[in-house]
């Protein structure tokens, strides 16, 4: 208990290190007790910005994901109330940083419990406050969080490696109101994740046709040619040749540009 209330101390009291020393010594005690705390000490920063959220997720790990992942699934579906009551105090409760904090430490320790909830948080989609978007800072912070739990949760989803989980990306990487940070990360993740249910989406997508004066165009199309290349191995005798097509296509097509 003592080491609880050290690790949820507040850091413009005492110096954030004690929060981390609590939380590697709580790691080694591995007790189901320390759980809420190590959660909660995820989202305490001092007046610098610094924090222990590394050696807090290393407890966590060391506890075991038995005693941890229902903990994180209920942080991740906006439920604790801990946490929820810091995110409102200093204004982080929209914009993603809660989610993709949690996303990440459901990484760390991949369950197929988590999937659900993980693509729930890939998908949501936020609108921000008005008093947000008329402070520039804040609008940009609202946005690079966002920004940032879609990215999260599609690693933890590729971590994961369930199926389920391949549909939901293919939509975002297909999605024509989304930004490319958020495309990139789905088509990258998808990769990742290894299921070959996902060659015959990003093909689709694939065969849109770049501009020749749109580098971003290009660029995402080289993505999709990197992860559609990850996933086959080369048994599937049509895709290859659709691949080689492609190949002819786009070589023909960059010389027919420099002419």
């Amino acid at each position: 208990p003592v080491l609880v209330q050290i690790l949820q101390g507040d850091p413009d009291l005492q110096p954030i290190a004690f929060n981390g020393l609590a939380a590697e010594a709580l790691g080694r005690l591995k007790s189901e007790k320390a759980v809420d705390g190590l959660i909660y000490c995820m989202w305490l920063d001092d007046h610098l910005g610094r924090n222990e959220v590394a050696k807090c997720r290393l407890a966590l790990n060391r506890i075991g994901k038995e005693k941890v992942v229902p903990k994180a699934i209920q942080t991740l579906s906006r439920k604790n109330r801990l946490v929820e009551a810091r995110a409102k105090k200093y204004k982080f409760n929209v914009g993603g940083l809660v989610e993709a904090k949690t996303a990440e430490l459901l990484g760390d320790m991949p369950s197929p419990d988590s999937v659900e909830p993980l693509i729930a948080a890939l998908t949501k989609d936020e609108e921000p406050p008005p008093t947000v978007m008329q402070d520039p800072k804040k609008a940009n912070a609202f946005v690079m969080g966002s920004v940032q739990r879609v990215i999260s949760a599609a690693n933890a989803l590729a971590v994961i490696g369930d199926e389920r989980a391949v549909e939901p990306l293919a939509k975002l990487a297909a999605a024509k109101d989304k930004a490319l940070e958020y495309k990139l990360s789905a088509v990258q993740q998808l990769a990742f994740l290894g299921n070959k249910e996902a060659i015959a989406p990003l093909w689709k997508l694939f065969d849109t046709e770049p501009s020749q004066y749109d580098p971003v165009s290009q660029g995402f199309r080289v993505q999709l040619a990197l992860a559609i290349a990850n996933l086959m191995d080369g048994s599937d005798e049509k895709s290859m040749a659709k691949l080689e097509k492609q190949v002819d296509e786009i070589i023909a097509k960059v010389e027919g540009w420099s002419k």
